[in-house]
């Protein structure tokens, strides 16, 4: 990931994976926040939102304190209303990119508002 984030013409996704103007990068699971922070510091256009377990928010706040514009949310799954609740708080209408490595868990269904494509996106697969 951090290697893709540096120069995304070397890899080749379908669909692109494109951190243009706009982009809105939310990453679940976020650990030490290691794949988060390298999008920011290679695009620091996007507005990146590293989420994990309340407990492990300081860890992840610490990590990324040199990166301005970066938030950190708690998002426990198990819950739909958890994440339609950081959805509304941070006026998420469209998250362009959701990033997520070694999740376990067997409530990640409970994150389908954070999910659900952009409505350009659904226009664009029909």
């Amino acid at each position: 990931m951090m290697i893709y984030a540096r120069n995304p013409d070397v890899y080749e996704f379908d669909p692109r994976f494109d951190f243009g103007p706009g982009a809105v990068v939310v990453e679940l699971g976020a650990g030490t926040g290691a794949a988060g922070l390298a999008i920011a510091a290679a695009h620091p256009h996007a507005r990146v939102v590293l989420t994990d377990l309340p407990e492990v928010c300081p860890l992840l706040r610490a990590n990324a304190q040199e990166y301005p514009g970066v938030e950190v949310r708690p998002l426990p799954w198990g819950c739909a209303t958890h994440a339609q609740a950081l959805r509304d708080e941070l006026a998420l209408m469209a998250v362009s990119h959701v990033i997520c490595s070694d999740l376990v868990s067997r409530e990640l269904s409970s994150c389908s508002p954070l999910l659900s494509f952009p409505p350009a996106c659904e226009r664009a697969r029909m």
